[in-house]
């Protein structure tokens, strides 16, 4: 459970907003650039700007940050003591998330 504080919280996206998350066996990125840091099975690229992007919301603006992601809470955290934001941050993980292929728009795909 996510504790209620009082103030401004801004929720970030992990994927595709603060790195650029590629399985190590493909090959997209491998002859330009060199990750960011290797995670199991997976090769992160930060974002140019991330920590000073972070650094400002949370130093300069005052603001609580959290983060949310379709990937688990177990998962998340190597991720965020890697890029050296505190473990307790807010985090709404994929258990926040309904399944999606419950939502109605998939519903011509469960026939």
């Amino acid at each position: 459970m996510v504790e209620q504080k009082s103030g401004t919280l801004v929720l970030l996206d992990l994927g595709g907003t603060l790195f650029y998350r590629l399985s190590v066996t493909r090959s997209d990125l491998k002859d330009t650039q060199t990750p960011s840091f290797v995670i199991g099975h997976y090769e992160y690229y930060m974002r140019p700007g991330y920590a000073k992007f972070l650094s400002e919301l949370k130093e300069t603006l005052g603001i609580t940050l959290g983060f949310y992601s379709s990937i688990t809470r177990k998962n998340i955290l190597p991720i965020l003591e890697k890029i050296g934001v505190d473990k307790n941050v807010p985090i709404f993980d994929n258990s926040y998330c309904p399944l999606m292929s419950n939502h109605e728009v998939y519903k011509c795909l469960r026939m």
